[in-house]
């Protein structure tokens, strides 16, 4: 676990291997969840 200059105050960076996949994720704040999702919409399917 470790922290980024770039995010707000109590925000910290963990990363997580989940099938042979590295993610980076800031966890932090308080409220609802928040999850954002970046992709291309003209690849996406629904």
């Amino acid at each position: 676990m470790s922290t980024a200059g770039w995010l707000p105050g109590g925000f910290t960076v963990q990363q997580i291997d989940i099938n042979n996949t590295r993610l980076s994720v800031a966890v932090g704040g308080s409220g609802p969840v928040l999850v954002p999702l970046h992709g291309r919409p003209q690849t996406s399917r629904g």
